[in-house]
C-alpha cells in the first residue's frame, strides 16, 4: 500500500473514531435517547480499544506504543518520522482524549491532549511544506479552557506558527 492511500485510510480511521467519540460525549451530556443510551454504553468500551488498537496500529510492529508514550515529545516524533505518521498520531490521541473526558477521567484526557499538542509542533519543524502544516488542529489544541500545560519549548513553536 502506497503511502499516499495509507494516510488516506489512517485518516478515515480517524474520523470513525472522532465520530465515535461524539456518540459517547452524547451520552455523557444526556442527550442521548434512553435507547441509544444502553448500546452507547456498551460501545464505549469497544471504542476506547478500537483507538488504543489503532495506536498499535499506526506504530507497526517497530514501535511499542507504551515506550513512544514514556520519551519527550521531541524523541518521539523523531522516532515516528515522517511528519504525516506524527500528525496521525497525534489526532489519534486527540481522539482518545476526547474518549476519556466523555468517560470523567478529565486528568488522563488533558494529558493525552497535551501530547498530542505537542507532538503536532514537533511534526511542523519536520514538515518540509509549510502548508502542510495543520495550524487549525494546533490552534484547537492550543485553545483548550483551561489552557494545557506547555513547556518552554512548545510555547516557543507556537509563537513561530504565529498561535
Amino acid at each position: 500500500m502506497s503511502l499516499e492511500a495509507r494516510h488516506d485510510w489512517l485518516l478515515a480511521q480517524i474520523e470513525e473514531i472522532a465520530d465515535m467519540a461524539r456518540k459517547v460525549a452524547l451520552l455523557v451530556d444526556g442527550r442521548a435517547a434512553d435507547a441509544e443510551t444502553a448500546a452507547l454504553r456498551a460501545e464505549t468500551e469497544a471504542e476506547a480499544a478500537a483507538v488504543e488498537a489503532e495506536l498499535e496500529a499506526l506504530l507497526e510492529s517497530r514501535y511499542e506504543h507504551s515506550h513512544v508514550a514514556m520519551v519527550d515529545p521531541r524523541t518521539a516524533a523523531r522516532i515516528l518520522r515522517p511528519p504525516q505518521r506524527i500528525c496521525a498520531y497525534a489526532r489519534l490521541l486527540a481522539a482518545r482524549a476526547e474518549l476519556l473526558a466523555a468517560r470523567g477521567d478529565e486528568p488522563a484526557a488533558r494529558r493525552s491532549e497535551g501530547r498530542a499538542l505537542a507532538l503536532m509542533l514537533e511534526a511542523s519543524t519536520l514538515e518540509d511544506d509549510p502548508e502542510r502544516v495543520d495550524r487549525a488542529f494546533i490552534a484547537a489544541l492550543a485553545g483548550r479552557e483551561p489552557p494545557l500545560a506547555t513547556g518552554g519549548r512548545q510555547r516557543a513553536l507556537l509563537r513561530a506558527l504565529g498561535l
